[in-house]
């Protein structure tokens, strides 16, 4: 905490300036971090899509990929959504968990 006390005592330019560096490598922090979900994602199902279909080039495999990546995310997210609240609703979570292992 100290170099934000000596930051306070610097002119209002400097205290703004790093605050807007702060910002900035959060956001960006966040954007590479959403970016790189998505890659994973979309490398994943490409696999499992080339895998199941040996005819399917590479390029088709990434295609067939993003092109059903919001339908995935989307049934991912209410899978673990609803494992993460079996405190609350401990049958359909139980249920979940069997359903989308």
């Amino acid at each position: 905490m100290l170099w934000f006390a000596i930051l306070l005592k610097a002119s209002l330019a400097l205290t703004c300036l790093v605050a807007g560096g702060i910002v900035l490598f959060i956001i960006l922090h966040l954007a590479i971090a959403a970016l790189g979900f998505y890659l994973y994602i979309v490398l994943e199902l490409a696999f499992v899509y080339a895998i199941a279909d040996e005819s399917l080039s590479a390029r088709g495999a990434l295609n067939k990929a993003r092109q059903r990546f919001p339908r995935y995310a989307w049934v991912k997210l209410k899978a673990d959504m609803t494992i993460s609240l079996a405190w609350a609703l401990i049958v359909p979570g139980v249920a979940f968990m069997a359903w989308y292992p």
